[in-house]
């Protein structure tokens, strides 16, 4: 029996809504997966700053940071690298072991040679009087199953107290920031295999 064109137009309709209510279910659930699960967020809770120091063109150095990482998200490896006044004076990775990762503690300490022009003395000498220094650190989490090539870059703006400098009132100290995103390819989002901190 020949169905009346008038049943047909229904069922092709109601197949037409279906289809689109199904899309726009799987649409809405892929963002929130992306915005639960693939964007990082990391705060720095806590810096400690025990040495900074600039003298005959070395850097010495020693500056532990607490950061918070983002939860349900999982990590493979991330690297990192801390900045004064745009020159690099450490570096780190950090190759996580658990299935997720929620906080981790990164130290750098060591000496590094850096040549500072006149202007960035000048802007050293400045935060040495006060006892706070502008310290910029940059990550690169590398998450698990991500193939971009191009990876996220976390840059973290910190204004970091001399943990020594007996001038600084308690209310100066660190406060926890965020970080904040910046994409852009940088040298530090390469995996270095022989430079890794294993944490269980």
């Amino acid at each position: 029996m020949t169905q009346c064109p008038k049943v047909r137009i229904k069922r092709l309709l109601v197949m037409i809504i279906i289809v689109i209510v199904g899309t726009t279910i799987l649409a809405i659930f892929f963002l929130w997966y992306l915005h639960n699960y693939s964007t990082v967020k990391l705060f720095v809770m806590n810096a400690t700053l025990t040495q900074f120091n600039y003298t005959n063109n070395i850097f010495y150095y020693n500056l532990t940071l607490n950061i918070m990482v983002s939860s349900n998200i999982y990590y493979n490896y991330i690297n990192a690298s801390v900045w004064y006044q745009n020159v690099t004076f450490g570096s780190q990775t950090v190759k996580t072991l658990n299935e997720s990762l929620s906080g981790l503690n990164m130290d750098f300490k060591g000496q590094h040679v850096m040549a500072l022009n006149t202007n960035q003395i000048l802007e050293l000498n400045k935060e040495k009087k006060v006892g706070i220094y502008h310290v910029n650190v940059k990550l690169c989490p590398r998450l698990r199953y991500d193939t971009n090539k191009l990876k996220p870059m976390i840059c973290c703006d910190l204004q970091v107290p001399l943990k020594s400098h007996k001038e600084i009132p308690q209310a100066h100290g660190f406060h926890a920031t965020q970080c904040d995103s910046c994409y852009e390819h940088d040298d530090i989002c390469s995996l270095k295999q022989n430079n890794f901190l294993l944490l269980s």
